[in-house]
């Protein structure tokens, strides 16, 4: 059956995200990059009372470290032990887009159990328990889920290079460049109207001497053009050179057409109609058209020579004004003295 449903459906510029359930290993690393909360990371992790179990007083003595040129902060290890606790950046900044600032080990809360050192998928952690009190350490398993807020995501991508197991896909509405072209003119000082409109803060300000005041990571732009709208100078441009149509059909051609006003150079098909010559028939082509030409009667000449001097009186205003007053006799004698002249 046709599905006019279907068909009656307005085609939509948009981006994509896929995350492969096979690949993800749950932690918070998506969850807490997103600038715009797109993501949520749900993760089950038993606690670390409920795996330890003590026969009596509950003392351990040791060391643990944490070796932070390879933690990613993923966040398992504050999830399982209270004893650590992670500095969190509410919001991201480019052009690193921290998600953290350190992260901290009360020791008075660690027994050293290992459990941290178990689950951490960088091996940062390193612990070393010289002795405890009698006790049994179960395993933890690691459960979980990442969920999409399809209406909010708008596919920069930056979860897809951060998330350690190359398990999301993203790809962006838009293909194209933005460029600053005019940095003498940015005054980041004054003016931040496109800090402020940026939906994915992607602008920051150069913290070394350079050419622009102003830099932008442009590996996460959507190119959707809301900074060079809201910049007073011209500072930036950007150009789109190709878009994804959601679900694209073979009858979205129209649709397609519209959309593609948006992308730079942009030319639209010129559609040639043949054009009929006309060519000036020959007398030749007339004769054969016509056929044979027919010579008019000899009382044809006749006829035109009577309808020549009817003219020639016509024309006189003395006769016409006899004609108006219907004086036949002076006409009759009027037109035999024209016409022997």
């Amino acid at each position: 059956k046709f599905n006019t449903e279907e068909v009656l459906k307005t085609p939509r510029i948009s981006g994509s995200i896929n995350i492969d359930i096979s690949k993800c290993k749950p932690c918070l690393i998506c969850e807490k990059t997103c600038p715009r909360n797109s993501l949520k990371a749900e993760i089950k992790i038993p606690k670390k009372e409920d795996l330890v179990k003590y026969e009596g007083e509950v003392w351990a003595e040791g060391e643990i470290k944490i070796n932070l040129d390879k933690c990613i902060y993923c966040g398992l290890c504050e999830i399982l032990c209270n004893a650590i606790k992670i500095e969190w950046i509410d919001k991201p900044t480019p052009p690193e887009f921290k998600i953290a600032n350190g992260i901290m080990i009360n020791e008075d809360k660690c027994d050293y159990c290992e459990l941290c050192k178990e689950i951490c998928p960088t091996e940062a952690i390193s612990v070393k328990c010289f002795k405890s009190a009698p006790r049994t350490i179960a395993k933890p398993e690691i459960k979980g889920k990442i969920t999409v807020d399809t209406g909010n995501c708008i596919w920069c991508g930056l979860c897809v290079d951060k998330c350690p197991q190359k398990a999301i896909e993203a790809k962006k509405p838009f293909t194209g460049e933005i460029r600053i072209v005019k940095p003498e003119k940015c005054d980041p000082s004054g003016c931040k109207n496109c800090f402020n409109l940026c939906p994915l803060n992607l602008f920051y300000i150069t913290k070394t001497p350079s050419e622009s005041r102003i830099k932008v990571a442009d590996r996460y732009c959507i190119y959707c053009g809301a900074c060079v709208n809201a910049c007073p100078y011209d500072v930036l441009k950007v150009n789109r050179f190709g878009f994804n149509i959601e679900e694209n059909k073979p009858w979205n051609q129209s649709y397609i057409e519209i959309y593609m006003k948006l992308i730079d150079k942009y030319k639209p098909k010129i559609i040639e109609y043949p054009i009929r010559k006309l060519v000036k028939p020959t007398e030749k082509a007339i004769l054969r058209e016509i056929g044979e030409v027919v010579q008019p009667p000899v009382e044809f000449g006749r006829i035109r020579e009577r309808m020549d001097k009817l003219e020639e009186l016509i024309s006189n205003r003395a006769v016409r004004i006899l004609i108006e007053r219907g004086e036949t006799k002076r006409l009759n004698s009027l037109g035999r003295a024209i016409h022997q002249k």
